[in-house]
């Protein structure tokens, strides 16, 4: 286990982390722009979320956002699904950043440590692979339910909702006690030197990114 770790944190091992890290806001940015032109008809012509596909009560509430897409008329209706289809694909690179991204931090955390919580993290950093694999069965569903938004069984739809909360407990807990983990080794001065600057740098790419991303919400604010 020794050996596999140092393979894994070799010296390139931060700047893998950062372009996963900057790949991942990039793709928030993309799946935030596609998301400006969410609306559907429920009781009422309204804005709708992520998030409102993914925690529906019951498999009815979800069939009905997604049919009251057809009733903004043929040509809105057309653009919102072409918008929510295109944010679920992107969705798909997003994990790729977002899941290896959490593991190689709860890798590094376990090479800290030892005893249980070393094992711990190692268990966190193998358990994103079944986030990783939650989040693509629920893309591939929700665009399944896109194409036909025909109801579930009630089963099927709580397998779904425990797949979601599932994978978003996973990546969460993953990614605070990793960083809440490193950052105690960096304040207290347990680190290498090639990893000194890398809050600072996780910080500039955070401003970076948040500069541009305000820049590309008014470049492609939904009309």
């Amino acid at each position: 286990m020794e050996q596999i770790l140092k393979e894994i944190l070799q010296p390139a091992f931060w700047t893998y982390f950062f372009i996963l890290f900057a790949g991942m806001l990039i793709a928030s940015t993309i799946m935030d722009v596609f998301a400006q032109r969410f609306e559907t008809v429920t009781r009422a012509r309204r804005k709708f979320s992520i998030f409102d596909l993914e925690f529906t009560a019951t498999p009815g509430e979800l069939t009905q956002l997604l049919k009251g897409i057809d009733k903004l008329g043929s040509a809105q209706s057309a653009t919102v699904k072409k918008a929510l289809r295109l944010h679920l694909l992107t969705d798909f690179f997003f994990m790729f950043c977002v899941y290896p991204g959490v593991a190689m931090l709860c890798i590094k955390t376990a090479s800290k440590m030892t005893g249980l919580g070393h094992w711990i993290f190692l268990v966190l950093a193998l358990a994103q692979v079944f986030a990783w694999i939650f989040d693509i069965i629920e893309n591939i569903y929700l665009l399944n339910k896109l194409r036909r938004p025909e109801e579930s069984t009630p089963t099927v739809h709580k397998m779904y909702k425990r797949m979601v909360m599932t994978k978003w407990g996973i990546a969460i807990t993953g990614a605070i006690c990793s960083v809440f983990g490193l950052l105690y080794f960096w304040i207290v001065g347990e680190f290498s030197h090639p990893s000194a600057v890398v809050p600072f740098i996780v910080l500039l790419i955070i401003i970076v990114w948040a500069l541009a991303n305000k820049k590309a919400m008014k470049v492609f604010a939904a009309k």
